[in-house]
């Protein structure tokens, strides 16, 4: 079953430069179509996080994410394309972004 994914920023802000923007995007997308199966786990702060990168043009970008699936409270309902569900879903929590010139 594909579950719905949220994605929870912390505050982050997305690059200026469109190019920037475009990489951390894309890993953004990589993450979300497969957050379970990150390309490897690495200690971030004194926690373990998961890690996600992708090569995108010139630029390489990762992201350091935790994730959790949480169910709504009780009675709550939400939108997933054009059905109303109260399926658990998938809270991606982004702890960091990186993106580079390679």
């Amino acid at each position: 079953m594909i579950r719905p994914v949220l994605v929870d920023y912390n505050g982050i802000a997305f690059p200026a430069d469109d190019d920037d923007a475009a990489a951390l995007h894309a890993v953004l997308l990589k993450t979300i179509r497969n957050p379970f199966k990150p390309d490897h786990v690495q200690p971030l702060a004194g926690e373990p996080v998961l890690v996600m990168s992708i090569n995108h043009g010139r630029r390489a970008a990762g992201v350091a994410y935790r994730f959790d699936v949480r169910s709504p409270p009780p009675g709550t309902v939400y939108r997933v394309g054009n059905r109303l569900t109260d399926e658990p879903y998938v809270l991606l929590s982004i702890r960091h972004m990186v993106v580079g010139t390679r």
